[in-house]
């Protein structure tokens, strides 16, 4: 980002694997002391879109990651990303990881995302 930024992205919908659920993002421009209010992402409609996590990379794009699985019922759909380079004005188109079941790797729980030495995010 342009700025010290700080980004909390959550999911919005109602408490189910089986309801829609889309993507708000909100901000921070001084050391986390105040926040925007969220502002919706993005939205599928009928795909619940959880798990989220992400961060900034070392070259400045924000990134996030997501597991999208299918509404009203909750069937696995696949472990995606998307990718801004402009502090999350913009997103660009999603990514997908991995479309194999929900036992892949999924970003959700006690994560913590770093700069590896490569230059590439690596969420723990």
């Amino acid at each position: 980002p342009t700025t010290n930024r700080m980004f909390i992205f959550a999911r919005r919908g109602q408490f189910s694997e089986a309801s829609e659920g889309s993507v708000y993002m909100m901000t921070s421009d001084d050391f986390g002391s105040t926040w925007t209010t969220p502002t919706e992402q993005w939205v599928e409609p009928n795909i619940n879109h959880t798990n989220l996590s992400g961060g900034v990379a070392a070259n400045g794009d924000v990134i996030v990651f997501y597991v999208r699985y299918s509404a009203p019922w909750p069937t696995f759909l696949s472990l995606n990303y998307r990718v801004s380079t402009d502090d999350g004005v913009t997103w660009g188109a999603e990514q997908t990881v991995n479309t194999g079941s929900d036992t892949i790797y999924s970003a959700y729980g006690k994560t913590e995302t770093l700069n590896s030495p490569t230059g590439r995010l690596v969420t723990l």
